[in-house]
């Protein structure tokens, strides 16, 4: 059980930013042992580059918030939500992420396009998306906690209003 909306925020962050960790790390290694159009000379340079760039594209943690505002709205705001419908935002959003970053590297491949405004291009879609996902997500986030903090101020009300029990 809960005892506050931000609890479920903590454990999903810390359940996707483990789990982004591993992902970034795999990524890194493969990545970066393959030729690159980003200028780096070594093979570590490379799979520092990666880290790097995957580190500044946070999209497990934003689908882990969004997550964490359905489980919020299911436990705190008692609406009825389903596991489908807690997860849905985050599937679109991440699979919509996976899909256009594969969709530029089969333009490139098709194309036999090796430059580095691709590898720029792409970080740049990436970070908008990012930015834009963030940017509402926040405004989500800040109309639920107002909610949350209206219910919270009528239950305190509710108290202070009871009469007191006479023993």
């Amino acid at each position: 059980s809960f005892s506050n909306p931000h609890q479920i925020l903590i454990y999903l962050l810390s359940g996707a930013l483990g789990f982004s960790t591993c992902e970034n790390l795999g990524y890194s290694f493969k990545m970066g042992e393959k030729s690159s159009t980003m200028g780096t000379s070594s093979i570590f340079e490379n799979e520092l580059l990666v880290l790097i760039l995957r580190l500044l594209l946070p999209i497990h943690a934003i689908c882990a918030a969004y997550q964490a505002v359905g489980l919020v709205e299911k436990h705190f705001e008692r609406k009825e939500k389903s596991l489908f419908s807690i997860l849905l935002p985050s599937i679109i959003l991440h699979g919509s992420f996976d899909f256009v970053m594969m969709l530029i590297g089969v333009f490139t491949f098709t194309f036999n396009i090796v430059n580095k405004w691709v590898d720029v291009v792409s970080f740049a879609v990436a970070l908008l998306a990012t930015i834009i996902t963030s940017c509402h997500l926040k405004k989500i986030w800040k109309r639920q906690q107002k909610r949350i903090n209206q219910f919270l101020a009528a239950m305190n009300e509710d108290e202070e209003e009871a009469p007191e029990p006479t023993i």
